[in-house]
């Protein structure tokens, strides 16, 4: 987690360093590139969720940053930049508190061990990202009517609150313990309630099958069959997935 969150942390670096030189007048007079990563960050937080729930990037990833490239184009109006910006970051912290919902819900129907590969945590973040999102539009639209004492004084909570959202994402980022990497393999879970009827008539699909056979190899080299009262529940504790899913794969293959 750490590694993918450096990618993240490398684009809010180069947005601090480019903020510091407008502010201090070096580049201002030049370009004010700074409103152009208000398109940047959206991405980058989408992308980072992406990497945690399927431990890879989606092919051809970097294609959610042409927007902020073409917009360099655009910094002598940077009123439509971060409009633009502001949609730009609603859509995809929407988009990723989607995924990990996602996430939750599968990981909750596939896994007895759920508790310990929630990423409930990174969605209370994001909540907090999409309020800090919203006023900070109020303060960048407002910002050019305010005196330079209120201006300051909100950049800078702004900025210290920002610091430690995202000190607290790393912390917890390095801190989970594991993630459910499997996630790719069992979305077809989300579904499941809703789809009973049609799976049950239906032939089970490769991966339900090679679940199956892991469980019965499980069973088989560690000879829980010889325990006493094998339950569905000493089976779930034994492979780490829900009973729910145990007893649907049983169904399945009887």
């Amino acid at each position: 987690p750490s590694q993918k969150l450096a990618k993240k942390l490398v684009l809010q670096l180069l947005q601090a360093t480019f903020n510091f030189l407008e502010e201090t007048g070096i580049s201002r007079s030049y370009y004010l590139v700074t409103p152009v990563f208000t398109l940047g960050f959206g991405p980058a937080i989408y992308l980072f969720c992406y990497q945690l729930v399927y431990t890879h990037l989606p092919d051809k990833f970097w294609r959610h940053f042409f927007p902020l490239l073409l917009s360099i184009t655009l910094t002598q109006w940077p009123q439509v930049v971060i409009a633009l910006g502001s949609l730009s970051q609603l859509f995809y912290l929407t988009t990723a508190m989607l995924l990990l919902k996602r996430y939750e819900r599968v990981t909750a129907q596939a896994r007895s061990d759920a508790a310990n590969l929630s990423l409930r945590w990174m969605t209370i973040v994001l909540s907090l990202f999409l309020i800090m999102m919203a006023q900070d539009l109020i303060r960048l639209n407002l910002q050019p009517h305010l005196p330079a004492d209120i201006r300051n004084s909100w950049y800078f909570i702004n900025s210290s609150i920002y610091f430690l959202l995202n000190g607290h994402l790393i912390i917890m980022a390095i801190r989970q313990p594991h993630l459910f990497n499997d996630f790719s393999e069992f979305t077809y879970l989300e579904f499941a309630d809703k789809a009973k009827a049609t799976e049950q008539s239906t032939n089970p699909d490769e991966t339900s099958i090679n679940l199956f056979n892991q469980i019965d190899s499980l069973i088989g080299q560690h000879e829980l069959f010889k325990q006493p009262r094998f339950s569905l529940r000493d089976l779930a504790t034994a492979s780490g997935l829900s009973e729910k899913l145990l007893s649907s794969l049983i169904n399945q293959q009887a």
